[in-house]
């Protein structure tokens, strides 16, 4: 999920990297609580060419561009939250100094009992 103040401030891990660094936008960090039965398990960043006010079918969703402040797309996180599937247990941002996603890698950890 993305950071924006308000009610995920409480328990939030922070992702270190600023989404928006190298294109001139604002300060757009990403961050996740764990909470029990409700693993992320799929992650997509979309571009669009205008704001959107709602989420696609079935994924949850940050209403915050996270392109904000800077020229071109408007780019929003998408997830997935399911109890069944492997959670993803690691992100990686690289920052670039491109305006639209080109890759996202998500690492999915199945521990063995």
């Amino acid at each position: 999920m993305t950071l924006r103040q308000g009610r995920y401030l409480k328990k939030l891990e922070l992702f270190t990297a600023d989404l928006d660094q190298g294109v001139g936008g604002d300060y757009i960090y990403s961050g996740y609580q764990q909470l029990p039965g409700q693993s992320v398990t799929v992650i997509l960043v979309k571009a669009y060419d205008s704001p959107q006010k709602n989420s696609i079918s079935g994924w949850e969703w940050s209403p915050i561009d996270l392109n904000s402040g800077a020229k071109g797309k408007y780019i929003y996180m998408y997830w997935q939250i399911d109890g069944q599937d492997p959670a993803i247990t690691e992100l990686l941002f690289l920052p670039t100094d491109h305006n639209e996603p080109t890759k996202l890698i998500a690492i999915h950890t199945q521990v063995m009992t």
